[in-house]
């Protein structure tokens, strides 16, 4: 699980110094193209070549929710550098979520049993370099609520990553992102709705477009399930009439 834990290093170390970095409508326009990166990767490393009509739906999502954050695009060379790697690297994460549940055999909590703790070491040099850490000497933990904020953001991290675990390896890392982009349409709507944000209505028209895409790939993705299993149940009942019962009896062999 090496290459896995280097991985989710470095997809955490440069998602959040894309962050810092750069603005959030360039940030957000940037993780958009980690589904893309993910369906070329696919299709290099793996062969998996995806058909027309989900392509059509991953665009219609991709151009939705990259329309609702054309709001503050701001650029700059270290900035579009290290978005870039992140997106590399955040799709070659999301694969390997997949692939290594599949070779080693482990389920979601299993595989992240061994990845965790080696994650938590690589991570350690990046702490002293990138943070400054004296501030958590100087900080007053005795504040209210600050010891139980900090081991409920543990518990959520640990459920985030454990979700990811589990969607990824149920689904694939495609769908895991359509999931994604389906979380940040809901956040914009319940935004206008619960807490009284100005309703643009641009951004409305491209969560609608978010939603429509989200729909027809789940729609499409549902209906290629049902046909597998279709065509499973097909085949075990062809195979039972051809297996002859028990209590069947032999034909005898005709003499020569």
């Amino acid at each position: 699980v090496a290459r896995l834990s280097a991985a989710f290093c470095g997809f955490v170390v440069l998602t959040n110094i894309s962050l810092q970095l750069n603005s959030v409508g360039f940030y957000q326009v940037m993780k958009v193209l980690t589904t893309p990166v993910i369906a070329l990767i696919e299709y290099v490393l793996y062969g998996k070549v995806l058909k027309l009509n989900i392509m059509g739906s991953l665009t219609l999502i991709c151009i939705g929710v990259a329309g609702a954050s054309l709001t503050d695009i701001k650029l700059n060379g270290p900035g579009t550098f290290v978005a870039i790697a992140g997106v590399l690297v955040t799709s070659f994460y999301q694969i390997w979520v997949g692939t290594e549940q599949r070779d080693l055999e482990a389920n979601a909590l299993q595989l992240l049993y061994y990845q965790a703790p080696v994650s938590a070491l690589m991570l350690v040099p990046a702490v002293f370099v990138l943070d400054d850490v004296s501030n958590l000497y100087v900080f007053d933990y005795s504040v209210d609520w600050t010891r139980a904020f900090v081991l409920l953001s543990c518990v959520i991290a640990l459920f985030v990553n454990l979700s990811t675990f589990l969607v990824i390896g149920a689904t694939s890392p495609i769908s895991y992102n359509v999931l994604g982009h389906f979380k940040l349409s809901l956040v914009v709507v319940g935004g206008f709705l619960l807490f009284g944000y100005t309703v643009d209505r641009t951004n409305i028209l491209f969560m609608v477009i978010v939603l429509c895409g989200v729909v027809w790939y789940t729609h499409l993705k549902l209906r290629a399930q049902a046909l597998a299993k279709a065509a499973e149940t097909e085949l075990r009942e062809r195979a039972a009439l051809l297996t002859p019962s028990p209590d069947e009896p032999s034909v005898p062999a005709s003499p020569a």
